[in-house]
């Protein structure tokens, strides 16, 4: 093999290596952008959540409060 066939070959090695890293790299930054988007999602569910889970305390504590009317009622009732 001579020295420009060499050259020739190693450039074309170069080339390829050159392109793997590309694609490597695109690769790198979708699965960042995926990443931040199940962060957003996560963050969303989070605070979903903490809502639902005020909104559930605030409706125990109504219903806490009617059975205790309830309760009144039917003693008065029975008197």
């Amino acid at each position: 093999m001579t020295t420009e066939q060499r050259i020739s070959r190693t450039e074309a090695n170069l080339d390829r290596l050159a392109t793997v890293v590309d694609t490597l790299a695109s690769s790198v930054v979708a699965h960042d952008d995926q990443i931040e988007s199940l962060i957003a999602v996560t963050e969303n569910l989070k605070t979903a959540t903490e809502n639902l889970k005020v909104e559930s305390e605030r409706h125990s504590a109504q219903i806490a409060s009617q059975s205790a009317q309830i309760a009144d009622l039917a003693r008065q009732f029975q008197a």
